[in-house]
Protein backbone atom coordinates (compact mmCIF):
# COMPACT_ATOMS: atom_id res chain seq x y z
CA UNK A 1 0.00 0.00 0.00
CA UNK A 2 1.33 3.43 -0.96
CA UNK A 3 2.13 5.57 2.13
CA UNK A 4 0.37 8.89 2.57
CA UNK A 5 1.84 12.03 0.99
CA UNK A 6 2.80 13.34 4.42
CA UNK A 7 4.69 10.14 5.24
CA UNK A 8 6.50 10.17 1.89
CA UNK A 9 7.57 13.81 2.25
CA UNK A 10 8.76 13.18 5.80
CA UNK A 11 10.82 10.22 4.60
CA UNK A 12 12.36 12.33 1.82
CA UNK A 13 13.13 15.11 4.27
CA UNK A 14 14.90 12.79 6.69
CA UNK A 15 16.93 10.84 4.12
CA UNK A 16 17.79 13.60 1.62
CA UNK A 17 18.41 16.69 3.79
CA UNK A 18 21.90 15.64 4.97
CA UNK A 19 23.09 15.07 1.39
CA UNK A 20 23.05 18.79 0.61
CA UNK A 21 25.77 19.23 3.26
CA UNK A 22 27.86 16.04 2.96
CA UNK A 23 27.84 15.19 -0.79
CA UNK A 24 31.36 16.34 -1.68
CA UNK A 25 33.52 15.21 -4.57
CA UNK A 26 31.40 15.84 -7.66
CA UNK A 27 28.93 13.67 -9.61
CA UNK A 28 31.03 10.54 -9.78
CA UNK A 29 31.44 10.42 -6.02
CA UNK A 30 27.78 11.34 -5.56
CA UNK A 31 26.80 8.26 -7.54
CA UNK A 32 28.70 5.96 -5.20
CA UNK A 33 27.24 7.76 -2.18
CA UNK A 34 23.68 7.37 -3.51
CA UNK A 35 24.29 3.68 -4.19
CA UNK A 36 25.46 3.12 -0.63
CA UNK A 37 22.51 5.00 0.83
CA UNK A 38 19.62 3.84 -1.34
CA UNK A 39 20.64 0.46 -2.82
CA UNK A 40 23.06 -1.35 -0.54
CA UNK A 41 21.28 -3.16 2.32
CA UNK A 42 21.88 -1.23 5.55
CA UNK A 43 23.45 -2.43 8.77
CA UNK A 44 21.14 -4.51 10.96
CA UNK A 45 21.07 -1.68 13.51
CA UNK A 46 19.93 0.86 10.90
CA UNK A 47 16.27 1.72 10.36
CA UNK A 48 16.90 2.87 6.78
CA UNK A 49 15.88 0.35 4.16
CA UNK A 50 17.00 0.26 0.50
CA UNK A 51 14.83 2.26 -1.86
CA UNK A 52 16.04 0.76 -5.15
CA UNK A 53 17.17 -2.54 -6.58
CA UNK A 54 20.54 -2.74 -8.32
CA UNK A 55 19.13 -2.88 -11.84
CA UNK A 56 16.85 0.14 -11.42
CA UNK A 57 19.72 2.18 -9.98
CA UNK A 58 21.95 1.28 -12.94
CA UNK A 59 19.16 2.18 -15.36
CA UNK A 60 18.60 5.58 -13.72
CA UNK A 61 22.34 6.23 -13.79
CA UNK A 62 22.58 5.57 -17.52
CA UNK A 63 19.44 7.59 -18.26
CA UNK A 64 20.97 10.55 -16.42
CA UNK A 65 23.92 10.39 -18.82
CA UNK A 66 21.62 10.21 -21.84
CA UNK A 67 19.84 13.49 -21.01
CA UNK A 68 21.30 17.00 -20.76
CA UNK A 69 21.84 18.53 -17.37
CA UNK A 70 23.47 17.62 -14.05
CA UNK A 71 23.94 13.85 -13.93
CA UNK A 72 24.03 13.21 -10.18
CA UNK A 73 21.25 15.72 -9.49
CA UNK A 74 19.02 14.06 -12.08
CA UNK A 75 19.84 10.66 -10.58
CA UNK A 76 18.79 11.76 -7.09
CA UNK A 77 15.76 13.61 -8.50
CA UNK A 78 14.70 10.38 -10.23
CA UNK A 79 15.11 8.42 -7.00
CA UNK A 80 12.86 10.91 -5.21
CA UNK A 81 10.27 10.74 -8.00
CA UNK A 82 10.12 6.95 -7.97
CA UNK A 83 9.98 6.84 -4.20
CA UNK A 84 7.41 9.49 -3.42
CA UNK A 85 5.95 11.05 -6.55
CA UNK A 86 6.24 14.48 -8.18
CA UNK A 87 6.21 16.65 -5.05
CA UNK A 88 8.75 14.41 -3.34
CA UNK A 89 10.98 14.57 -6.42
CA UNK A 90 11.11 18.36 -6.51
CA UNK A 91 11.64 18.47 -2.75
CA UNK A 92 14.58 16.11 -3.26
CA UNK A 93 16.04 18.41 -5.89
CA UNK A 94 15.86 21.54 -3.73
CA UNK A 95 17.18 19.80 -0.61
CA UNK A 96 20.20 18.57 -2.53
CA UNK A 97 21.05 21.63 -4.62
CA UNK A 98 20.14 24.69 -2.50
CA UNK A 99 22.75 24.36 0.30
CA UNK A 100 25.63 24.24 -2.19
CA UNK A 101 24.08 27.05 -4.23
CA UNK A 102 23.94 29.31 -1.17
CA UNK A 103 27.56 28.46 -0.30
CA UNK A 104 28.73 29.25 -3.84
CA UNK A 105 26.81 32.54 -3.72
CA UNK A 106 28.58 33.47 -0.47
CA UNK A 107 31.98 32.49 -1.88
CA UNK A 108 31.35 34.57 -5.00
CA UNK A 109 30.62 37.62 -2.84
CA UNK A 110 33.91 37.01 -1.03
CA UNK A 111 35.89 36.46 -4.24
CA UNK A 112 34.60 39.72 -5.70
CA UNK A 113 36.60 41.55 -3.00
CA UNK A 114 39.85 39.56 -3.34
CA UNK A 115 43.08 41.09 -4.73
CA UNK A 116 44.30 40.25 -8.21
CA UNK A 117 46.82 37.63 -7.02
CA UNK A 118 46.29 35.02 -4.32
CA UNK A 119 48.77 34.15 -1.55
CA UNK A 120 50.90 31.05 -2.24
CA UNK A 121 49.38 29.17 0.70
CA UNK A 122 45.89 29.61 -0.76
CA UNK A 123 47.01 28.32 -4.16
CA UNK A 124 48.54 25.26 -2.48
CA UNK A 125 45.34 24.66 -0.50
CA UNK A 126 43.18 24.80 -3.64
CA UNK A 127 45.59 22.53 -5.53
CA UNK A 128 45.35 19.98 -2.70
CA UNK A 129 41.56 20.05 -2.99
CA UNK A 130 41.80 19.36 -6.73
CA UNK A 131 44.28 16.51 -6.23
CA UNK A 132 42.05 14.76 -3.67
CA UNK A 133 39.05 15.24 -5.97
CA UNK A 134 40.93 13.39 -8.73
CA UNK A 135 41.44 10.42 -6.40
CA UNK A 136 37.76 10.38 -5.48
CA UNK A 137 36.68 10.45 -9.11
CA UNK A 138 39.07 7.62 -9.97
CA UNK A 139 37.62 5.54 -7.13
CA UNK A 140 34.11 6.23 -8.36
CA UNK A 141 35.11 5.29 -11.92
CA UNK A 142 36.61 2.02 -10.69
CA UNK A 143 33.49 1.01 -8.78
CA UNK A 144 31.15 2.01 -11.60
CA UNK A 145 33.24 0.07 -14.10
CA UNK A 146 32.97 -3.10 -12.03
CA UNK A 147 29.21 -2.73 -11.76
CA UNK A 148 28.36 -1.74 -15.34
CA UNK A 149 30.83 -3.74 -17.47
CA UNK A 150 30.56 -7.45 -16.58
CA UNK A 151 30.87 -8.78 -20.15
CA UNK A 152 33.56 -8.42 -22.81
CA UNK A 153 31.38 -6.26 -25.03
CA UNK A 154 30.55 -3.78 -22.25
CA UNK A 155 34.21 -3.69 -21.18
CA UNK A 156 35.19 -2.74 -24.73
CA UNK A 157 32.50 -0.04 -24.82
CA UNK A 158 33.72 1.35 -21.49
CA UNK A 159 37.36 1.36 -22.63
CA UNK A 160 36.55 3.02 -25.95
CA UNK A 161 34.37 5.68 -24.31
CA UNK A 162 37.02 6.43 -21.69
CA UNK A 163 39.72 6.68 -24.34
CA UNK A 164 37.73 9.06 -26.51
CA UNK A 165 36.73 11.10 -23.45
CA UNK A 166 40.39 11.49 -22.51
CA UNK A 167 41.42 12.56 -26.01
CA UNK A 168 38.73 15.16 -26.68
CA UNK A 169 36.49 17.59 -24.83
CA UNK A 170 33.91 18.14 -27.58
CA UNK A 171 30.58 18.67 -25.82
CA UNK A 172 28.50 17.15 -28.61
CA UNK A 173 30.48 13.91 -28.38
CA UNK A 174 29.29 12.90 -24.90
CA UNK A 175 25.63 12.18 -25.82
CA UNK A 176 26.83 10.50 -29.02
CA UNK A 177 29.10 8.15 -27.04
CA UNK A 178 26.42 7.37 -24.46
CA UNK A 179 23.69 6.63 -26.99
CA UNK A 180 26.19 4.81 -29.22
CA UNK A 181 27.03 2.43 -26.39
CA UNK A 182 23.38 1.51 -26.05
CA UNK A 183 23.05 0.95 -29.79
CA UNK A 184 26.08 -1.34 -29.83
CA UNK A 185 24.76 -3.69 -27.13
CA UNK A 186 21.33 -3.65 -28.77
CA UNK A 187 22.84 -4.65 -32.11
CA UNK A 188 25.02 -7.30 -30.52
CA UNK A 189 22.06 -8.85 -28.72
CA UNK A 190 19.81 -8.74 -31.80
CA UNK A 191 22.43 -9.31 -34.46
CA UNK A 192 22.00 -11.07 -37.76
CA UNK A 193 24.04 -13.98 -36.46
CA UNK A 194 21.59 -14.57 -33.63
CA UNK A 195 18.65 -14.27 -35.96
CA UNK A 196 20.33 -16.84 -38.19
CA UNK A 197 20.84 -19.16 -35.23
CA UNK A 198 17.19 -18.69 -34.32
CA UNK A 199 16.21 -19.69 -37.86
CA UNK A 200 18.40 -22.80 -37.62
CA UNK A 201 16.87 -23.73 -34.29
CA UNK A 202 13.38 -23.37 -35.73
CA UNK A 203 14.31 -25.78 -38.51
CA UNK A 204 15.73 -28.23 -35.98
CA UNK A 205 12.62 -27.84 -33.85
CA UNK A 206 10.41 -28.81 -36.77
CA UNK A 207 12.55 -31.89 -37.39
CA UNK A 208 12.18 -32.77 -33.72
CA UNK A 209 8.44 -32.57 -33.97
CA UNK A 210 8.48 -34.80 -37.03
CA UNK A 211 10.62 -37.36 -35.18
CA UNK A 212 8.29 -37.23 -32.17
CA UNK A 213 5.28 -37.78 -34.36
CA UNK A 214 6.89 -40.95 -35.74
CA UNK A 215 7.29 -42.13 -32.14
CA UNK A 216 3.67 -41.29 -31.37
CA UNK A 217 4.60 -38.49 -28.97
CA UNK A 218 3.16 -34.97 -28.90
CA UNK A 219 5.34 -32.18 -30.31
CA UNK A 220 7.68 -30.58 -27.75
CA UNK A 221 8.59 -27.46 -29.74
CA UNK A 222 6.17 -24.91 -31.16
CA UNK A 223 6.48 -22.94 -34.35
CA UNK A 224 8.65 -20.44 -32.56
CA UNK A 225 11.28 -23.11 -32.05
CA UNK A 226 14.08 -22.02 -29.77
CA UNK A 227 13.59 -18.30 -30.22
CA UNK A 228 12.68 -17.98 -26.59
CA UNK A 229 16.24 -18.81 -25.57
CA UNK A 230 17.66 -15.91 -27.58
CA UNK A 231 17.37 -12.61 -25.77
CA UNK A 232 18.65 -10.31 -23.10
CA UNK A 233 16.26 -9.90 -20.20
CA UNK A 234 15.55 -11.73 -16.98
CA UNK A 235 12.27 -12.93 -18.45
CA UNK A 236 14.23 -14.90 -21.02
CA UNK A 237 15.99 -16.75 -18.22
CA UNK A 238 12.56 -17.99 -17.20
CA UNK A 239 11.88 -19.08 -20.76
CA UNK A 240 15.21 -20.86 -20.90
CA UNK A 241 14.42 -22.70 -17.64
CA UNK A 242 10.68 -23.36 -17.89
CA UNK A 243 8.78 -24.52 -14.79
CA UNK A 244 8.10 -28.25 -14.43
CA UNK A 245 4.56 -27.91 -15.79
CA UNK A 246 5.87 -26.60 -19.12
CA UNK A 247 7.44 -29.06 -21.60
CA UNK A 248 11.06 -28.22 -22.29
CA UNK A 249 12.67 -28.44 -25.72
CA UNK A 250 15.12 -31.20 -26.52
CA UNK A 251 17.45 -32.09 -29.37
CA UNK A 252 17.18 -35.38 -31.23
CA UNK A 253 20.11 -36.82 -33.16
CA UNK A 254 19.36 -40.03 -35.03
CA UNK A 255 17.99 -42.63 -32.66
CA UNK A 256 19.09 -40.90 -29.49
CA UNK A 257 18.62 -37.60 -27.73
CA UNK A 258 21.83 -35.64 -27.12
CA UNK A 259 21.87 -32.94 -24.48
CA UNK A 260 24.46 -30.14 -24.37
CA UNK A 261 26.26 -30.15 -21.06
CA UNK A 262 24.92 -27.23 -19.00
CA UNK A 263 27.44 -24.69 -17.75
CA UNK A 264 28.62 -25.29 -14.17
CA UNK A 265 26.90 -22.12 -12.97
CA UNK A 266 23.56 -23.54 -14.08
CA UNK A 267 23.53 -25.62 -10.91
CA UNK A 268 23.38 -24.61 -7.31
CA UNK A 269 26.82 -24.05 -5.85
CA UNK A 270 26.17 -26.70 -3.18
CA UNK A 271 24.72 -29.23 -5.60
CA UNK A 272 27.14 -31.53 -7.46
CA UNK A 273 26.67 -31.66 -11.20
CA UNK A 274 25.02 -34.91 -12.19
CA UNK A 275 25.55 -36.83 -15.37
CA UNK A 276 22.92 -38.79 -17.19
CA UNK A 277 22.30 -42.15 -15.61
CA UNK A 278 22.16 -43.72 -19.05
CA UNK A 279 25.44 -42.57 -20.51
CA UNK A 280 28.22 -40.21 -19.39
CA UNK A 281 28.00 -38.22 -22.61
CA UNK A 282 24.41 -37.27 -22.04
CA UNK A 283 22.84 -39.76 -24.50
CA UNK A 284 19.65 -41.53 -23.55
CA UNK A 285 17.84 -44.37 -25.18
CA UNK A 286 15.77 -43.75 -28.26
CA UNK A 287 12.51 -42.04 -27.54
CA UNK A 288 13.47 -40.72 -24.10
CA UNK A 289 13.46 -36.96 -23.84
CA UNK A 290 15.46 -34.74 -21.49
CA UNK A 291 15.31 -30.98 -21.06
CA UNK A 292 17.90 -28.93 -22.91
CA UNK A 293 19.77 -26.19 -21.13
CA UNK A 294 19.88 -22.67 -22.62
CA UNK A 295 23.42 -22.99 -23.88
CA UNK A 296 23.15 -19.94 -26.13
CA UNK A 297 21.92 -17.66 -23.36
CA UNK A 298 24.39 -19.01 -20.83
CA UNK A 299 27.26 -18.66 -23.29
CA UNK A 300 26.60 -15.02 -24.12
CA UNK A 301 25.28 -13.97 -20.70
CA UNK A 302 27.40 -15.53 -17.95
CA UNK A 303 25.78 -15.38 -14.51
CA UNK A 304 26.75 -12.56 -12.18
CA UNK A 305 25.76 -11.36 -8.74
CA UNK A 306 22.47 -10.03 -10.00
CA UNK A 307 21.88 -12.24 -13.05
CA UNK A 308 21.85 -15.88 -11.99
CA UNK A 309 20.74 -18.81 -14.11
CA UNK A 310 21.25 -21.49 -11.50
CA UNK A 311 18.73 -24.27 -11.25
CA UNK A 312 17.59 -25.23 -7.79
CA UNK A 313 15.42 -28.11 -6.68
CA UNK A 314 11.87 -27.26 -5.77
CA UNK A 315 9.33 -29.11 -3.73
CA UNK A 316 7.58 -31.81 -5.64
CA UNK A 317 10.31 -32.21 -8.27
CA UNK A 318 13.62 -34.00 -8.46
CA UNK A 319 16.85 -32.11 -8.07
CA UNK A 320 17.57 -32.63 -11.79
CA UNK A 321 14.29 -31.16 -12.95
CA UNK A 322 14.37 -27.65 -14.36
CA UNK A 323 12.69 -24.97 -12.30
CA UNK A 324 12.18 -21.24 -12.30
CA UNK A 325 15.28 -19.19 -11.47
CA UNK A 326 15.53 -17.74 -7.98
CA UNK A 327 14.61 -14.10 -7.37
CA UNK A 328 17.20 -11.74 -8.81
CA UNK A 329 18.16 -9.79 -5.69
CA UNK A 330 15.54 -7.34 -4.51
CA UNK A 331 12.22 -7.18 -6.31
CA UNK A 332 12.10 -4.51 -9.00
CA UNK A 333 11.55 -1.09 -7.48
CA UNK A 334 7.88 -0.06 -7.33
CA UNK A 335 7.07 3.07 -9.32
CA UNK A 336 5.16 5.73 -7.37
CA UNK A 337 5.29 8.36 -10.12
CA UNK A 338 3.18 8.32 -13.27
CA UNK A 339 2.39 10.77 -16.07
CA UNK A 340 0.21 10.24 -19.09
CA UNK A 341 1.64 10.70 -22.56
CA UNK A 342 -0.37 13.92 -22.85
CA UNK A 343 1.03 15.29 -19.58
CA UNK A 344 4.59 14.39 -20.54
CA UNK A 345 4.07 16.12 -23.88
CA UNK A 346 2.87 19.26 -22.11
CA UNK A 347 5.99 19.40 -19.95
CA UNK A 348 8.29 18.94 -22.97
CA UNK A 349 6.36 21.60 -24.87
CA UNK A 350 6.71 23.98 -21.92
CA UNK A 351 10.47 23.49 -21.87
CA UNK A 352 10.96 24.13 -25.58
CA UNK A 353 8.60 27.11 -25.43
CA UNK A 354 10.72 28.71 -22.70
CA UNK A 355 13.98 27.97 -24.51
CA UNK A 356 12.84 29.22 -27.92
CA UNK A 357 11.16 32.32 -26.46
CA UNK A 358 14.31 33.38 -24.62
CA UNK A 359 16.50 32.81 -27.69
CA UNK A 360 14.14 34.73 -29.96
CA UNK A 361 13.83 37.59 -27.48
CA UNK A 362 17.60 38.00 -27.21
CA UNK A 363 18.12 37.91 -30.96
CA UNK A 364 15.33 40.42 -31.58
CA UNK A 365 16.83 43.08 -29.28
CA UNK A 366 19.64 45.24 -30.60
CA UNK A 367 21.08 45.76 -27.11
CA UNK A 368 19.82 43.02 -24.80
CA UNK A 369 20.51 43.49 -21.12
CA UNK A 370 23.31 41.52 -19.49
CA UNK A 371 20.77 39.77 -17.27
CA UNK A 372 18.90 38.45 -20.33
CA UNK A 373 22.12 37.37 -22.02
CA UNK A 374 23.29 35.69 -18.83
CA UNK A 375 20.06 33.72 -18.40
CA UNK A 376 20.05 32.77 -22.09
CA UNK A 377 23.63 31.50 -21.88
CA UNK A 378 22.97 29.38 -18.79
CA UNK A 379 19.69 28.04 -20.20
CA UNK A 380 21.47 27.07 -23.42
CA UNK A 381 24.28 25.42 -21.47
CA UNK A 382 21.80 23.41 -19.39
CA UNK A 383 20.07 22.26 -22.59
CA UNK A 384 23.13 20.98 -24.45
CA UNK A 385 25.44 19.77 -21.66
CA UNK A 386 25.73 16.00 -21.49
CA UNK A 387 28.09 14.06 -19.27
CA UNK A 388 27.48 15.67 -15.89
CA UNK A 389 29.35 18.23 -13.82
CA UNK A 390 32.91 17.99 -15.19
CA UNK A 391 31.65 18.80 -18.68
CA UNK A 392 30.07 22.08 -17.58
CA UNK A 393 33.39 23.76 -16.76
CA UNK A 394 34.79 24.49 -20.28
CA UNK A 395 31.42 25.54 -21.68
CA UNK A 396 30.66 27.98 -18.85
CA UNK A 397 34.15 29.43 -19.29
CA UNK A 398 33.23 30.37 -22.84
CA UNK A 399 29.87 31.78 -21.77
CA UNK A 400 31.18 33.99 -18.94
CA UNK A 401 34.93 34.57 -19.34
CA UNK A 402 35.01 35.21 -23.10
CA UNK A 403 32.43 38.07 -22.92
CA UNK A 404 34.54 39.70 -20.16
CA UNK A 405 32.00 39.23 -17.37
CA UNK A 406 34.31 37.06 -15.19
CA UNK A 407 38.11 37.19 -14.99
CA UNK A 408 40.16 34.08 -15.68
CA UNK A 409 41.56 34.13 -12.14
CA UNK A 410 38.13 34.30 -10.53
CA UNK A 411 36.93 31.50 -12.79
CA UNK A 412 39.83 29.21 -11.83
CA UNK A 413 39.45 30.11 -8.17
CA UNK A 414 35.77 29.22 -8.26
CA UNK A 415 36.59 25.96 -10.01
CA UNK A 416 39.04 25.06 -7.24
CA UNK A 417 36.57 26.02 -4.51
CA UNK A 418 33.94 23.84 -6.16
CA UNK A 419 35.77 20.72 -4.96
CA UNK A 420 35.28 21.83 -1.35
CA UNK A 421 31.56 22.60 -1.68
CA UNK A 422 28.89 19.92 -1.30
CA UNK A 423 26.14 19.39 -3.83
CA UNK A 424 26.00 19.53 -7.65
CA UNK A 425 28.89 20.89 -9.70
CA UNK A 426 26.28 22.81 -11.69
CA UNK A 427 26.11 25.19 -8.72
CA UNK A 428 29.20 26.70 -10.35
CA UNK A 429 26.66 28.62 -12.45
CA UNK A 430 25.51 30.37 -9.26
CA UNK A 431 29.09 31.46 -8.56
CA UNK A 432 29.58 32.75 -12.11
CA UNK A 433 26.16 34.40 -12.24
CA UNK A 434 26.93 36.32 -9.06
CA UNK A 435 30.20 37.63 -10.50
CA UNK A 436 28.71 38.32 -13.94
CA UNK A 437 26.06 40.75 -12.72
CA UNK A 438 27.73 43.27 -10.38
CA UNK A 439 24.70 45.57 -10.39
CA UNK A 440 22.49 42.89 -8.81
CA UNK A 441 24.48 39.91 -7.61
CA UNK A 442 21.51 38.04 -6.01
CA UNK A 443 19.64 38.27 -9.34
CA UNK A 444 22.70 36.93 -11.18
CA UNK A 445 22.88 33.98 -8.76
CA UNK A 446 19.16 33.23 -9.26
CA UNK A 447 19.42 33.41 -13.05
CA UNK A 448 22.40 31.07 -12.99
CA UNK A 449 20.59 28.58 -10.75
CA UNK A 450 17.36 28.53 -12.76
CA UNK A 451 19.03 28.60 -16.17
CA UNK A 452 21.44 25.71 -15.60
CA UNK A 453 19.06 23.36 -13.75
CA UNK A 454 15.68 23.91 -15.45
CA UNK A 455 16.30 22.02 -18.76
CA UNK A 456 17.58 18.77 -17.24
CA UNK A 457 15.01 18.64 -14.44
CA UNK A 458 12.04 19.32 -16.74
CA UNK A 459 13.17 16.78 -19.33
CA UNK A 460 13.81 14.15 -16.66
CA UNK A 461 10.39 14.82 -15.14
CA UNK A 462 8.71 14.38 -18.53
CA UNK A 463 10.66 11.35 -19.79
CA UNK A 464 11.06 9.26 -16.63
CA UNK A 465 7.52 7.79 -16.90
CA UNK A 466 8.55 6.28 -20.24
CA UNK A 467 11.27 4.36 -18.40
CA UNK A 468 8.77 3.09 -15.82
CA UNK A 469 6.59 1.74 -18.63
CA UNK A 470 9.28 0.13 -20.77
CA UNK A 471 12.02 -0.83 -18.31
CA UNK A 472 11.17 -4.55 -18.55
CA UNK A 473 11.18 -4.62 -22.35
CA UNK A 474 14.05 -6.82 -23.62
CA UNK A 475 15.20 -4.25 -26.18
CA UNK A 476 15.31 -1.50 -23.55
CA UNK A 477 17.26 -3.67 -21.13
CA UNK A 478 19.72 -4.55 -23.88
CA UNK A 479 20.33 -0.90 -24.77
CA UNK A 480 20.71 0.09 -21.12
CA UNK A 481 23.69 -2.27 -20.77
CA UNK A 482 25.63 -0.21 -23.28
CA UNK A 483 24.38 3.10 -21.90
CA UNK A 484 25.62 2.11 -18.44
CA UNK A 485 29.06 1.12 -19.72
CA UNK A 486 29.47 4.25 -21.86
CA UNK A 487 28.40 6.58 -19.05
CA UNK A 488 30.92 4.91 -16.73
CA UNK A 489 33.67 5.36 -19.31
CA UNK A 490 33.06 9.11 -19.41
CA UNK A 491 33.89 9.30 -15.70
CA UNK A 492 37.49 8.29 -16.48
CA UNK A 493 37.71 11.17 -18.94
CA UNK A 494 36.42 13.58 -16.29
CA UNK A 495 39.18 12.51 -13.89
CA UNK A 496 41.81 13.01 -16.59
CA UNK A 497 40.60 16.53 -17.42
CA UNK A 498 40.71 17.59 -13.78
CA UNK A 499 44.21 16.09 -13.46
CA UNK A 500 45.42 18.17 -16.43
CA UNK A 501 44.14 21.47 -14.97
CA UNK A 502 44.18 21.02 -11.19
CA UNK A 503 47.49 22.72 -10.28
CA UNK A 504 47.16 26.46 -9.62
CA UNK A 505 50.37 28.48 -9.96
CA UNK A 506 51.09 32.18 -9.37
CA UNK A 507 50.69 34.57 -12.32
CA UNK A 508 53.57 34.63 -14.79
CA UNK A 509 53.75 38.42 -14.51
CA UNK A 510 52.21 41.01 -12.17
CA UNK A 511 48.63 41.87 -12.96
CA UNK A 512 47.92 38.66 -14.90
CA UNK A 513 45.71 35.78 -13.89
CA UNK A 514 46.51 32.63 -11.95
CA UNK A 515 47.84 29.81 -14.15
CA UNK A 516 46.11 26.41 -14.27
CA UNK A 517 48.38 23.51 -15.25
CA UNK A 518 48.65 19.75 -14.85
CA UNK A 519 49.10 18.07 -11.47
CA UNK A 520 51.78 15.85 -13.02
CA UNK A 521 54.32 18.66 -12.62
CA UNK A 522 54.98 17.45 -9.08
CA UNK A 523 54.95 13.90 -7.77
CA UNK A 524 53.60 15.23 -4.47
CA UNK A 525 50.18 15.85 -5.97
CA UNK A 526 50.17 12.37 -7.50
CA UNK A 527 50.74 11.03 -3.98
CA UNK A 528 47.81 13.10 -2.67
CA UNK A 529 45.57 11.76 -5.43
CA UNK A 530 46.73 8.21 -4.76
CA UNK A 531 46.07 8.57 -1.03
CA UNK A 532 42.55 9.86 -1.75
CA UNK A 533 41.92 6.93 -4.08
CA UNK A 534 43.11 4.40 -1.52
CA UNK A 535 41.10 6.03 1.28
CA UNK A 536 37.92 5.80 -0.78
CA UNK A 537 38.44 2.50 -2.59
CA UNK A 538 40.03 0.37 0.13
CA UNK A 539 39.03 2.04 3.41
CA UNK A 540 35.60 3.47 2.37
CA UNK A 541 36.24 6.77 4.13
CA UNK A 542 33.56 9.45 3.58
CA UNK A 543 34.20 11.96 0.81
CA UNK A 544 34.19 15.04 3.10
CA UNK A 545 36.99 13.54 5.19
CA UNK A 546 39.02 12.76 2.06
CA UNK A 547 38.54 16.30 0.73
CA UNK A 548 39.66 17.64 4.11
CA UNK A 549 42.77 15.44 3.88
CA UNK A 550 43.54 16.95 0.47
CA UNK A 551 43.25 20.43 1.95
CA UNK A 552 45.67 19.47 4.75
CA UNK A 553 48.07 18.06 2.16
CA UNK A 554 47.93 21.32 0.24
CA UNK A 555 48.61 23.38 3.35
CA UNK A 556 51.61 21.20 4.20
CA UNK A 557 53.02 21.73 0.70
CA UNK A 558 52.44 25.46 0.90
CA UNK A 559 54.07 25.70 4.32
CA UNK A 560 57.22 23.89 3.14
CA UNK A 561 57.66 24.89 -0.51
CA UNK A 562 55.32 27.80 -1.04
CA UNK A 563 53.15 28.17 -4.13
CA UNK A 564 52.75 25.13 -6.44
CA UNK A 565 54.88 25.11 -9.59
Amino acid sequence: MLPSLEARLKEILLRISPLGFIAFGGPSVHTILFKRLFVTPPNPSSNNQPWLDEQTFADLFSLAGALPGPGSTQLLFSIGLLRGGALAGFLTFFLFSLPGALIMFSLALAVSHLPASLPPIVLALLTGLNASAVGLILSAATQLSRATAPSKSTKLILFATAGIGVCTQAVWLFPVLTIGGGLITFILDWSVAKNLETWVRIKLGRRQNAALEELGLPPAVGNAGFTRTVGMSHSLAHDAYPPPSEPAPARITGSATRLPTPPPDAYDEHEPQKESSSHPTGRTQAGSIQSASPSFYALHHPPSATHSLRRRPTSGTSSDAPSEPPPLGLDRTPINFHLSIFQSGLVITLFFTILISILVLRSSLSHPSRALQLFCNFLTAGSILFGGGPVVIPLLQGYTVNPGWVSVQDFLLGFALLSAVPGPNFNFAVFLGTLSLPSSRPLGALLGYLGIFTPGILLKFALLPAYSKFREHPAVKSALKGLNAAASGLVWGAAFRLWKSGLLSPPLSPGTATVSTSLERSGYWAAVSGAAYMASEHFSLPAPLIILGGAVGGLLYGGVKGAPH
